[in-house]
């Protein structure tokens, strides 16, 4: 049986981004936009740089690449690790699920030794 919500809510309700980008520092999407198979960074491009991500995340940076290789996306974390990876048909939920093992590290290294990092950028005024 179908989903009763829209496709597109469907596939958002999966992603795992908004618990991944408070890790990042840089993120890099190198990819050719006329070329087969890019929806996924294409996709990712599109939320990481929507108004709403900017404005909790500002120091983000989040850029794009044109070029005719293969799409690849380069992260960095806040705790100096980078990933390199080929994303060639990999939708956002396969693209944020690899992402979201090193955030997920980083989340675990903090509690072991006590931190508490600053998710998010919201005024203390709606605080």
């Amino acid at each position: 049986m179908p989903s009763p919500l829209a496709p597109r809510i469907r596939l958002a309700s999966r992603f795992n981004w908004p618990s991944v980008v408070p890790y990042l520092s840089k993120l890099d999407i190198c990819l050719d936009p006329s070329a087969a198979g890019t929806s996924g960074c294409k996709e990712l491009f599109r939320q990481a740089n929507s108004k709403k991500m900017r404005g909790f995340y500002p120091k983000c940076a989040v850029t794009m690449t044109l070029s005719e290789a293969d799409p690849v996306i380069k992260a960095e974390f806040v705790d100096g690790n980078k990933a390199e990876f080929d994303a060639k048909h990999m939708d956002m939920f396969d693209i944020t699920e690899v992402l979201h093992e090193s955030a997920a590290a980083i989340r675990r290294a903090d509690e072991v030794a006590g931190e508490f990092r600053e998710v998010h950028n919201v005024p203390d005024a709606e605080r």
